[in-house]
């Protein structure tokens, strides 16, 4: 919220957190400064509850204070609080309280001289539970202290401030007052402090004098701050805005906060620089390994069917819609689960061309086998009509031709991608705070989508093909297990989308990857452990009378 508001910081805005305080001193530029606000709210589209606000207030609770046109006084109920806590018994007990009074130790005259007793017993050794007599006065003169409902009243810099100090041996304190018109002398801040112990032997003069600086102007802004001169007040007095996320400040009062070069951040305390951790999806981490894994568990589960068919190639299952087909795509797959292992590891502009080129271009591959067994099933079926013309399409050449065109269309599009704007290896420093993500930049999106639309198109194409191909009569209907396979692929690619566009870093290359294996095992388990089932467990259906339904599994139909 400061980096919001920053440029009316102090002018007429007072931030805490998401607490907005807007202060004028009239009327009409009060409701102007509001307007302003509600402005740059809206412009960064930050909303409020109306409930929550109140508005044209001269007198409001704000941050513990009661904040109105006279000055600034203490919460009545933090000081019933005070007036009627017990005495603490315990060292906690009594941090408790004296964090609690600390709070207001700016309305309090000699606030450091009175609490002194009791900060000695929260040293070491010291004991908490039997007070001697100094340290229950010492508490009952605070107590009485928070009664007298001091107001501070705003300093005006256009009239002569009044410093009065006093020291004891054990602390000073200082005054800041103006006279009112009426000539009263009106508080604007109390201060004190306790000596070093180098400073308690100074004389009276000296320790007088310790308090003229810091009661006549604002604390230095320390670290990770920056000095914002209050409009109309002294150049002594100023507020200490804390650096925005982006920027530090490394020594005391800084004018300006200043940012760190592009490869580091800002520490937790803001106060210097520090090193971006690097990141990219790596085989050394839990999610890398376990991609990496099923990558090529799924690359050797794809090359054990290959095997299984070529071993069985003579059989009616592997014969059935095209063999040669069946081995293309069970090799497609194989890469497809292969090229996953691309995108993992530290990335190069080698690597960020291929991965994508590699992942469209099998992809496409894949879909082409799978459009032309749709479209052989369809006519093999037609062609055994006797006046049918389609018995010159039916053999490999048709379904080859088909494959070619299609995968050949893929890989116009990604030269052209290559060509024009090749993807490339950049380090993205801005998407996330304290990390460099190393990750390939598309080079041009409308490509890269152009490449996944051509996908979705023959995944399209394939799925309403097998769709109306399903209820052929054969007993062996690929085009069911193809209509299922493009549901799956076609569920996936379509989550992807949304889901690639909300992750950043590493978790963007895992989503890619994820949809790359998870289409490729949809299309391996629909297409081809149905056929794998019949080789390995059920010899008896792999036989040309089963699948031209003559038989039932060993049974063999009688008249």
């Amino acid at each position: 919220m400061n980096d919001v508001l920053r440029d009316l910081l102090n002018v007429c805005v007072i931030v805490y957190l998401d607490d907005i305080l807007i202060y004028s001193r009239d009327l009409p530029t009060h409701r102007q400064h509001v307007r302003q606000v509600l402005q740059i709210l809206r412009e960064h589209s930050l909303y409020t509850k109306l409930e929550k606000f109140s508005f044209e207030k001269t007198s409001l609770l704000f941050l513990g204070y009661i904040v109105s046109a006279d000055g600034f006084q203490m919460d009545p109920e933090k000081v019933a609080a005070i007036r009627n806590w017990p005495q603490p018994r315990g060292l906690k007990a009594l941090q408790r309280f004296l964090g609690f009074a600390n709070f207001y130790r700016h309305f309090i005259p000699g606030y450091s001289r009175i609490v002194a007793p009791l900060t000695a017993l929260t040293q070491k050794g010291a004991n908490v539970v039997d007070w001697p007599a100094q340290a229950c006065q010492a508490f009952e003169d605070l107590k009485r202290a928070f009664l007298q409902d001091t107001c501070l009243h705003h300093p005006d810099p256009s009239r002569p401030f009044v410093v009065e100090v006093d020291a004891s041996n054990v602390a000073v304190g200082a005054v800041l007052s103006q006279h009112s018109d009426t000539g009263q002398l009106l508080p604007c801040s109390f201060y004190s402090r306790r000596f070093s112990p180098a400073e308690s032997n100074y004389g009276v003069g000296d320790k007088e004098l310790l308090a003229a600086p810091a009661s006549t102007c604002s604390e230095s802004c320390g670290p990770g701050f920056r000095k914002a001169i209050l409009e109309g007040q002294p150049a002594c007095c100023f507020d200490c805005i804390p650096c925005s996320k982006e920027e530090f400040s490394n020594q005391t009062d800084a004018k300006e906060c200043m940012k760190c070069p592009k490869d580091q951040w800002p520490t937790k305390r803001q106060d210097g620089c520090q090193k971006k951790t690097i990141e990219f999806l790596s085989y050394l981490e839990p999610l890398g390994m376990v991609l990496a894994v099923i990558s090529v568990l799924g690359a050797l589960m794809s090359a054990a069917i290959l095997v299984i068919f070529i071993q069985n190639r003579n059989t009616p299952v592997v014969k059935a819609n095209n063999r040669e087909l069946s081995y293309l795509l069970l090799l497609a797959l194989i890469l497809s689960f292969g090229c996953s292992l691309i995108f993992i590891g530290h990335p190069t502009t080698l690597t960020c061309m291929v991965q994508q080129m590699t992942f469209g271009i099998v992809f496409a591959i894949c879909i082409s086998c799978l459009l032309a067994k749709t479209i052989m099933v369809v006519i093999a079926f037609k062609a055994t009509k006797p006046t049918s013309n389609l018995k010159l399409l039916v053999g490999p050449r048709v379904s080859n031709a088909l494959v070619l065109a299609c995968s050949l269309i893929q890989v116009i599009i990604c030269v052209s991608w290559l060509i024009k704007a090749p993807p490339f290896y950049q380090m993205n420093m801005k998407s996330q705070m304290g990390k460099i993500i190393l990750e390939c930049n598309e080079g041009s999106l409308f490509a890269f989508y152009y490449m996944l639309g051509y996908m979705g198109f023959l995944a399209t194409i394939s799925f309403i093909v097998a769709f109306l191909a399903r209820r052929l009569p054969d007993s062996f209907n690929e085009a069911k297990f193809i209509t299922f396979s493009m549901i799956t692929f076609i569920a996936v690619w379509l989550s992807f989308i949304p889901a690639y566009l909300s992750t950043t870093g590493k978790y963007t290359v895992a989503v890619e990857i994820f949809a790359i294996l998870t289409s490729s095992v949809g299309l391996l388990g629909c297409i081809f452990f149905p056929k794998c089932y019949i080789i390995l467990f059920r010899p008896d259906m792999n036989t040309k009378e089963f699948l031209m339904g003559k038989a039932t599994g060993s049974l063999t139909k009688t008249n």
